[in-house]
């Protein structure tokens, strides 16, 4: 079974342990307790976001070319896919949805790194036709943190 760190969440690049209230994750098929975390407080999630925004702005990621940024999402996917099983069953347990439908919502998570890094390694910059005096340029560029 897939290790996750006990009663902790990712904060900032940091395993720790959340500030929020202590809660308890149960199989809802047995109604046996599988975990208890402490969730993350509030603050925990400002400094997630202002991490997210610090390393969006760092040049290492920044100006990293499409292509590299592409290759680590493909590496994602893979990591994915292979703990799909593991990812699968814990999903399964946490939620009660049946294991095909976990299954598939494992796949289609792969999928969407897969896509994004498709998108990077197809995306062009291009001069859109003229409507006036004027010339218009799309350039594609990450804007950071959203949400």
């Amino acid at each position: 079974m897939l290790q996750l760190p006990a009663d902790e969440v990712l904060v900032a690049g940091r395993w720790r342990r959340g500030a929020g209230a202590r809660t308890e994750t149960v199989d809802p098929a047995t109604g046996r307790v599988l975990t208890a975390v402490h969730a993350a407080s509030v603050e925990d999630v400002d400094e997630a976001a202002e991490g997210a925004a610090a390393a969006s702005a760092d040049p290492a990621w920044r100006e990293l070319p499409a292509h590299l940024r592409a290759r680590l999402l493909h590496r994602i996917a893979e990591l994915i896919e292979h703990e799909a099983e593991a990812l699968s069953a814990l999903q399964t347990a946490d939620t009660g949805k049946s294991r095909t439908e976990t299954r598939a919502l494992v796949h289609s998570a792969a999928g969407t790194f897969r896509y994004t890094a498709a998108a990077l390694e197809t995306a062009e910059d291009a001069v859109t036709p003229s409507r006036g005096a004027y010339v218009t340029v799309s350039l594609h560029e990450p804007i950071g943190v959203v949400g």
